[in-house]
């Protein structure tokens, strides 16, 4: 079946490949409240709907994310996505400052336990890494470690 699109906007694309387990975020431009929300909400959804275990999120277009969004996400979607048994997540990071701190802290608010997250500079690295069978479930929050 390969993967498709469940959201699209100016600002993201979600998309799935239930094959893999993947669901991919891909921030094109700056994004705040709804426009930042909404796909943020997409992706906890297709996590839901289809079981999915892992997330790769792009963000190298994306610039500085409001402390109202990051607490929402910290608060509305990272436990769910813990809950609902997301097992690694892929970050792509933006070049952007403040969107760097946000990041980090809401990694940082991931509960130690069997979700792993790590950064990349590439997203096929990132989607290697987060397919790859053996990749360490060991939890890397808190550290920008680049792959």
């Amino acid at each position: 079946m390969g993967a498709h699109i469940t959201f699209e906007s100016e600002q993201a694309t979600v998309e799935v490949d239930e094959q893999v387990g993947l669901v991919n975020l891909i921030w094109k431009g700056n994004a705040a409240g709804d426009a930042y929300r909404a796909p943020s909400s997409a992706v906890l959804k297709a996590v839901q709907e289809f079981g999915l275990k892992y997330f790769l999120s792009d963000a190298r277009r994306m610039g500085p994310i409001l402390y109202d969004d990051r607490a929402w996400s910290e608060r509305e979607i990272i436990p769910k996505l813990v809950e609902v048994g997301l097992k690694r997540i892929g970050i792509v990071s933006s070049s952007d400052g403040l969107n760097l701190i946000a990041v980090d802290n809401m990694v940082n608010t991931i509960p130690s336990g069997p979700l792993s997250v790590a950064f990349f500079d590439d997203p096929a690295k990132a989607a290697q890494w987060l397919l790859r069978s053996n990749a360490s479930e060991a939890s890397v929050h808190g550290e920008r470690k680049k792959q």
